[in-house]
């Protein structure tokens, strides 16, 4: 195959992405505290995956950085406002922090995630979804996704797969 070799750019992705999804960034208003959200969810799956005994505690699934660590993950987030966002995330009750050191001087906080939490908010936006809509629940599922373009019939489908549970209990 005679194929003309292009050089890459370093700013494409050769390194695993940080995924979210854009449902996810809507419930918080925020696509870099969604991305948080999943980076924790992300290492509490494999702390819980590894069968860490040590991250387990008071029947939840903790990991552990300081602000310093958690800005070598966001390298785009200043640390100040991780630490707004954390912040945040944790008045909302979506972040729980807990503190499981062995040392008395060390104040690195542990995080876990309420997906307790996370479902009411993705309840409360079908809810508020579904409340101001002017038509049924599937009506663009089913009338118009033929015309949706190929984005807006994923933001869809996204909108129908997430809400589905609370469509149900509509009907």
């Amino acid at each position: 195959m005679n194929e003309t070799y292009q050089s890459q750019s370093s700013l494409l992705i050769d390194e695993p992405p940080m995924l979210m999804l854009p449902s996810l960034a809507k419930v918080l208003k925020s696509a870099d505290k969604a991305i948080i959200v999943q980076q924790i969810h992300y290492w509490l799956q494999i702390k819980r995956k590894a069968k860490d005994t040590r991250s387990f505690k008071e029947g939840r699934w903790w990991v552990y950085n300081s602000f310093r660590e958690w800005h070598k993950q966001f390298i785009w987030i200043s640390e100040r406002t991780i630490q707004r966002h954390f912040k945040d995330l944790v008045a909302q009750g979506i972040i729980i922090v807990g503190n499981f050191n062995n040392q008395n001087y060390d104040r690195t906080n542990w995080y876990t995630l309420s997906y307790e939490r996370l479902n009411e908010l993705t309840m409360t936006d079908c809810r508020d979804h579904y409340d101001r809509s002017s038509y049924p629940p599937r009506q663009v599922d089913v009338m118009d996704n033929d015309k949706l373009s190929g984005v807006s019939r994923q933001v869809v489908r996204g909108i129908t797969t997430s809400c589905q549970g609370y469509y149900d209990r509509l009907s």
